[in-house]
């Protein structure tokens, strides 16, 4: 089962689980937020893809969004990480 505190956002590919408390921590703490994706490429080399929420995302909900948004973008169209590979919304500072 899922970490009860965990957000479950739908998806056409199942649900994508984001720790509500992680964002909400980081706003309340003024933290900068960046999204990471990584994923292994056909010649399995890694790629990572970083973003930053826009600067008017100042609550958790569209952090949320943002994060499920950037998620797609670095989905291929059937729902399927374009290889492999981790997401996750990280606090810097």
């Amino acid at each position: 089962a899922p970490e009860r505190r965990n957000r479950a956002m739908p998806r056409e590919n199942g649900p994508l689980l984001v720790s509500y408390p992680l964002l909400r921590l980081a706003v309340a703490n003024g933290a900068r937020v960046i999204f990471i994706s990584t994923t292994l490429d056909s010649r399995s080399q890694v790629v990572v893809r970083l973003s930053v929420p826009r600067p008017e995302s100042a609550d958790v909900e569209d952090l949320l969004q943002e994060f499920a948004a950037f998620v797609e973008r670095t989905t291929d169209a059937g729902g399927v990480s374009r290889v492999s590979g981790t997401r996750s919304p990280v606090a810097a500072d």
